[in-house]
């Protein structure tokens, strides 16, 4: 999958005429067995990787702190998630889409030549529909579609400063300690240059689309700071920003996207969905057309 979504990637980016992804390197560190294996994997398929040790990765990334051997992947990269929903966007409507912006739907209905879609002040009505709506997911379709449990809760994730100014990006980061950590350059809601965007890979509270509060988690805020004070001595500890945001987790952590009839269900869920944008797309497109996926575990 990853290897097919970076290829359609690059289709994007000649498509639109913009730079969506930054190779940064990525870095992933845990217990060695695991470290051992996701190398193994990666090298059974020809994906360019390399082990090193603690002492080796300090050397070259001074900013992290470094106990075990470490896996590298020099094409590791972010995308800019804003510019590409722009982009795709722009390209939707430019071949003959017609996109309503601010309009809340409230109801998603089958009907007897299609599905109906109930907004506000209309109700339209397809011969197909693709339904890719995040937490609003069980909520809209749970009558409509057969779904697996779906949790929604709150994430909060942090921008730290460097310590050194410096705008060379630094590698994303995935490291398991007590939960598993991501790291990766911030954009622009980082507020200073350089800044690191930091969150917990781990369910936060549960809650609902409608239901989140907005407010910063404090258990995680010191549980991040302590984080940063131990493992990344580049930057400072305190956070320059600090955000909230939904997630929608199936129990496998797997993405959910099946046709049932004329409705094309999409949940590409647990918090690791964006890196496969262009291919989820792809897979949208050929289950409106009546063909399968190439995998069935999403269709659990």
């Amino acid at each position: 999958m990853s290897g097919r979504a970076l290829a359609l990637w690059r289709q994007l980016e000649q498509a639109t005429g913009r730079a969506l992804l930054v190779t940064t390197g990525g870095l992933d560190h845990r217990s060695g067995h695991e470290i051992q294996a996701l190398f193994d994997v990666l090298s059974a398929h020809s994906v360019v990787c390399a082990l090193l040790s603690a002492r080796e990765a300090t050397e070259r990334w001074p900013h992290l702190h470094f106990e075990a051997e470490v896996l590298y992947q020099p094409e590791a990269g972010v995308i800019d998630p804003e510019l590409t929903m722009a982009e795709t966007t722009r390209l939707a409507e430019r071949n003959g889409a017609q996109v309503l912006r601010e309009v809340a739907v409230e109801a998603i209905e089958p009907a007897a030549s299609g599905v109906k879609i109930k907004l506000k002040d209309r109700t339209l009505q397809a011969r197909r529909v693709v339904c890719a709506v995040g937490p609003w997911t069980p909520t809209l379709l749970g009558r409509v579609a057969q779904l697996p449990s779906l949790t929604v809760t709150q994430q909060t994730v942090f921008h730290f400063a460097r310590r050194q100014s410096g705008f060379d990006p630094w590698p994303i980061v995935f490291h398991e300690v007590d939960r598993m950590v991501y790291g990766l350059p911030g954009g622009r809601d980082g507020g200073v240059p350089g800044n690191m965007k930091l969150g917990e890979h781990a369910p936060g509270p549960t809650t609902s689309a409608d239901g989140g509060n907005g407010v910063v988690d404090a258990d995680a805020r010191r549980r991040m700071v302590e984080y940063v004070r131990r493992w990344w001595p580049g930057l400072e500890p305190e956070p320059v920003a600090e955000y909230d945001c939904l997630y929608t987790w199936t129990p496998s952590e797997d993405f959910f996207i099946q046709r049932h009839g004329r409705l094309v269900v999409c949940s590409a869920c647990s918090g690791h969905a964006a890196k496969f944008t262009p291919l989820i797309g792809e897979w949208l497109a050929d289950l409106v057309e009546g063909r399968k996926l190439p995998f069935t575990r999403f269709a659990r």
